[in-house]
């Protein structure tokens, strides 16, 4: 065990962390490497000073500092990182958007509200930072799978659940299967059945994803 010689008045800056991260993240965080990624992540955006603040995969893959607390050996710790990344997204703290043709330029955002606009600013093409060349794939931000949405808002999977939302997952469009879990939850209706009869309202009347009630689910949606 390595020891530490303690904090000093000297120490270099300080780190802030909003309070949910106490109440809320820290405690269903089970995971080591993720829990290092996600502090090293704030510590990590404490230093920069951009209007706008992103984190880039590359940076993290060259960040030796957070691959030497993840792992010794190099492969390790970048396989531990990847699985970090993934969990972190999936949870809901960390916003990722990526480039397909180049998942290397891959970017991450504190879900915060300031993050939740940029993503949907890049998502809408209104604003790229460090713009790829023309005729590169188009940036997407990676929303979190149905079933994710299901156990973050209504409740355990279980086979019967897990055979229900791969149904569902195969005859309804993406954003509109999230928006129904959603509405389903502000409703305080939490069930599958409840979630099905809002898609199959909307199939039959052809509304778009982000038609009617679009516009109140977006900060739930990244």
């Amino acid at each position: 065990m390595k020891g530490f010689a303690g904090f000093t008045a000297a120490t270099d800056g300080t780190t802030a962390l909003p309070a949910a991260f106490f109440s809320e993240l820290l405690p269903i965080i089970d995971n080591l490497a993720e829990l290092k990624l996600t502090l090293h992540c704030f510590w990590l955006l404490t230093r920069k000073s951009d209007d706008v603040r992103v984190i880039w995969r590359t940076e993290l893959l060259a960040d030796g500092q957070l691959l030497a607390s993840l792992a010794a050996a190099p492969e390790a710790a970048r396989s531990l990182l990847a699985e970090a990344l993934e969990r972190a997204c999936a949870r809901g703290t960390l916003l990722h958007v990526s480039l397909p043709a180049n998942p290397q330029r891959d970017l991450y955002l504190l879900n915060t509200q300031k993050g939740r606009t940029t993503a949907a600013e890049i998502e809408q093409g209104k604003w790229l930072p460090d713009e790829p060349a023309a005729g590169a794939a188009p940036w997407q931000v990676e929303r979190r799978n149905i079933f994710t949405l299901y156990e973050q808002n209504i409740g355990p999977i279980t086979p019967l659940v897990a055979d229900e939302l791969r149904d569902i997952e195969k005859s309804f469009n993406a954003e509109w299967v999230e928006q129904a879990l959603l509405e389903s939850v502000l409703q305080n209706k939490r069930s599958l059945k409840y979630v099905r009869a809002i898609l199959e309202r909307r199939h039959k009347a052809g509304r778009e994803p982000h038609g009617e009630n679009g516009e109140r689910y977006k900060d739930w949606l990244r």
